[in-house]
């Protein structure tokens, strides 16, 4: 005979129940059963008791992974006896935790040997005097993981972050902007130095809300001569009041108290070009038009100015983010990074992005794909372009920042066209920089005939972008040329950008024509586009698009009246008569058309 003779049967069914509010987990599982051979031997008492073994689950899966003397190991936690199958354990909050639970066939000694002792932290109701039991150990049951964490995404790292240092009062200020993710960011929590043990000092002591700066006083007995920070956002946990859930933290800055060199002026923005290609959709021969928008700058006038000498990386920012960098190599040239928030193509076929130094003008290039940045027309982007350069502070080689451009400086999808590729501009120039090309706009013509048949009644041009956005009217010119067609004059401009157009033809008491994806574009503007004729059917009274029984309907009823087309005199002359119903029983069953441009 073995102790496992008298083991009890594994434990099974075993449900760990986190509850953050309180700070606990609760186990459960089913009752284990007593071997036959247990009952009635000597010393074995009939009672199964079970402990429960447990630990932390590191980052690496590892568990206990932060305790090196209990790495890899479970500890007991606690105890239950008189066939109790549940216990309630503490547990600390955004822990992940896992868990086993042993059963034991409770003896004295005087039973057969090969009993173990077990010892447990906790005293077991019913059993104050003792924390220890003898008994056969069953094998343990399968491991079960319970998490304290919340269900609520910690925020991201704050981003931008930046500081300045007043001498002569001692104060740092410390300034961010929020996380991308910011979503339910109730504050941030500053800090600074790790401690010998490991743990990081928490500078703030209550949390900061309602903005994104953070003043600190250096002690002015302070020997110290850099002081370094770290942000975290933060948000509420909404299952235990007052409970906080960090972030993840943002890059550390370090603030140098003594003096360093000055920053370097931001660069000089010079111009930025549009640039259509022709490229095909991904899985089959069609091709779309690919725009893109080169931003030239050059550095900053050296003057008298050290840090002007040694820019080591430019940052270029878009509607105030940071979407790439140029940095320069030990072999004097100069790469294209990315920040840490890029997160790759946003559409399929796009281009990678593109920068570039030309030694010969001296001018830096980065290229935005307007469909990875989703830069559309007819909105207007601001750009910005950020100076780094490196200075040595005792003996430490530092970062040193400009500040953005002073005059803001805007970019749009369609302005400054590079037709050529010499990098300048050809058509469709924004002279001031400013998104919007209100200077330069450019005419496009169309011709097209009308054949409708009936009463001469209001005639209107709709331009709209393919059914969308309704161009407004002061930006279409229509004249009536002497052999009855009409010429159509659309200005170019803020309101009226490159692209594929509708264009719908009415008349009261007529069906309606639409041309559909006619161009508007630089390349429509040299030669009238030529439409064709537009049939408009007579008879439409109810303007539904259709010429039907209820337009023959309403001229039947209104029969020997006065009046305009709108009771039925479609023929114009007066009065409702058979001559309109004939008009009308002829136009039967026409409708609206829509063709599409070729």
């Amino acid at each position: 005979m073995t102790a496992s003779d008298y083991a009890p049967t594994p434990v099974t069914g075993i449900v760990a129940m986190p509850d953050r509010a309180s700070g606990t987990v609760t186990l459960t599982w089913e009752p284990s059963e007593l071997p036959d051979k247990a009952i009635g031997t000597e010393g074995i008492t009939e009672e199964i008791a079970y402990a429960v073994y447990g630990g932390t689950i590191a980052a690496d899966g590892t568990i206990n992974g932060d305790n090196e003397l209990l790495k890899g190991k479970m500890t007991i936690l606690g105890a239950v006896r008189d066939g109790e199958t549940t216990i309630t354990l503490p547990a600390e909050l955004n822990k992940d935790y896992v868990y086993q639970v042993y059963a034991y066939t409770v003896c004295d000694d005087t039973a057969p040997s090969g009993f173990e002792t077990v010892t447990y932290e906790e005293l077991v109701s019913g059993y104050p005097e003792s924390k220890t039991f003898t008994g056969y150990q069953s094998k343990p049951s399968d491991m079960v993981e319970a998490t304290t964490k919340s269900q609520i995404a910690a925020p991201g790292a704050p981003q931008n972050v930046s500081y300045s240092y007043n001498r002569d009062t001692g104060m740092i200020t410390l300034s961010w902007t929020a996380p991308a993710d910011a979503e339910n960011v109730a504050g941030y929590r500053v800090y600074g130095e790790y401690n010998t043990d490991g743990t990081q000092v928490e500078v703030t002591t209550d949390m900061i809300t309602g903005e994104t700066t953070y003043e600190y006083m250096v002690p002015a007995d302070s020997t110290k001569k850099e002081f370094m920070f770290q942000i975290a956002a933060v948000v509420l946990d909404p299952d235990v009041p007052g409970a906080e859930i960090i972030g993840t933290k943002s890059a550390p800055v370090t603030v140098s108290t003594e003096v360093p060199p000055p920053n370097p002026d931001a660069p000089t923005i010079l111009r930025y070009v549009f640039v259509e290609e022709q490229e095909p959709i991904p899985g089959g021969d069609t091709m779309r038009p690919h725009g893109y928008i080169r931003l030239y700058w050059a550095a900053p006038e050296i003057g008298d100015k050290e840090t002007n000498q040694n820019i080591t990386a430019y940052t270029v920012m878009l509607g105030g983010k940071e979407v790439g960098e140029m940095r320069k190599q030990t072999d004097g040239s100069w790469a294209l990074t990315y920040p840490e928030t890029y997160d790759g193509v946003v559409q399929d076929g796009t281009k990678p992005f593109e920068a570039f130094y030309d030694e010969d003008s001296g001018e830096y290039c980065f290229v935005f794909d307007c469909t990875e940045w989703m830069i559309f027309a007819p909105d207007a982007y601001e750009v910005a372009v950020r100076a780094t350069a490196e200075a040595t502070v005792g003996d430490k080689v530092i970062e040193l920042f400009s500040g953005l451009q002073e005059t803001v400086f805007k970019i749009a999808y369609g302005n400054n066209q590079d037709t050529n590729g010499d990098g300048s501009a050809d058509n469709n120039i924004d002279k001031d920089n400013d998104g919007v090309i209100e200077e330069t706009a450019t005419l496009v013509n169309m011709n097209v005939a009308i054949d409708a048949v009936g009463a001469d009644t209001e005639l209107t041009f709709t331009l709209s972008s393919n059914g969308r956005t309704v161009v407004p009217e002061e930006s279409i010119t229509v004249t009536k040329n002497e052999d009855g067609t009409y010429a159509l004059s659309v200005e170019m401009g803020e309101s009226v950008t490159e692209g594929l157009y509708a264009l719908t033809i009415s008349k009261v008491g007529y069906t309606s024509y639409t041309i559909t994806d006619v161009p508007v574009d630089r390349n429509s503007a040299n030669t009238p586009i030529e439409l064709g004729t537009a049939t408009l059917y007579v008879g439409d009274i109810d303007g539904n698009g259709y010429v039907d029984g209820v337009d023959a309907g309403l001229v039947e009823r209104n029969n020997g009246k006065y009046g305009d087309i709108s009771v039925g005199d479609v023929n114009g002359d007066g009065s409702v008569d058979g001559v309109d119903y004939g008009a009308v029983e002829r136009n039967q069953g026409k409708e609206s058309i829509v063709v599409k441009y070729e």
